[in-house]
C-alpha cells in the first residue's frame, strides 16, 4: 500500500510539473511597432471636403476626393489632393514612432523633420502637421504653412 500511495504521489507532482511549464511564454504577442503598423496599413480618406484644416479652417481647395495610402512595406501615397490650390505632399515612405499602437509619430521620407501625429480610433484617424513657410511634407518648395488637420475613415 505504502508502494502505490507513493507512486501516486510522484504521478501527481509530475503531472502538476507539467501543467505548469504549459504556460505561454509570452513571446508571440506582436510588438507596438506591429500593432502600429497593422492599424494604419490601408487606404484612409475624407468624407467631405471640410474634413481637411488648415490653422481651423477649412483648407483651400476641394478635398473631397482626397486619400492617402500606407502599404505594408512602409510606402505611402496619395490621390485626391487638390495640387491646383495646394500642394503639400512629396512622400513616398514612412516609418511609425512612438509606445502607443493607437497614438503614434509617422517619419515620412527617413527625415525627424517631416513627421505627422496619428490618432486612429477603430476606422477612424486624424492626421495632423505643422508645415512652415516653404515647406512642403516630402520636399521644400510650394506649400501653405500652419498647422494641418486631417479626419479620415478607412476604406
Amino acid at each position: 500500500m505504502k508502494k502505490l500511495n507513493y507512486l501516486f504521489s510522484l504521478i501527481v507532482l509530475i503531472s502538476f510539473l507539467g501543467f505548469i511549464s504549459c504556460g505561454g511564454d509570452g513571446g508571440n504577442d506582436p510588438t507596438i511597432a506591429e500593432q502600429q503598423l497593422a492599424n494604419i496599413v490601408g487606404t484612409w480618406a475624407t468624407t467631405t471636403s471640410s474634413d481637411v484644416k488648415l490653422n481651423n479652417n477649412d483648407a483651400p481647395g476641394d478635398w473631397s476626393n482626397f486619400s492617402i495610402t500606407f502599404t505594408q512595406q512602409k510606402g505611402v501615397s496619395v490621390a485626391g489632393a487638390p495640387t491646383s490650390e495646394v500642394d503639400i505632399f512629396a512622400i513616398s515612405s514612412y516609418e511609425t514612432q512612438g509606445s502607443s499602437a493607437t497614438s503614434f509619430t509617422v517619419v515620412f521620407n527617413n527625415d525627424v523633420n517631416e513627421t505627422a501625429t496619428v490618432n486612429i480610433n477603430g476606422s477612424n484617424m486624424t492626421m495632423s502637421f505643422t508645415l512652415d513657410e516653404g515647406d512642403k511634407l516630402g520636399a521644400k518648395v510650394l506649400s501653405v504653412e500652419g498647422t494641418w488637420n486631417f479626419s479620415l475613415v478607412k476604406q
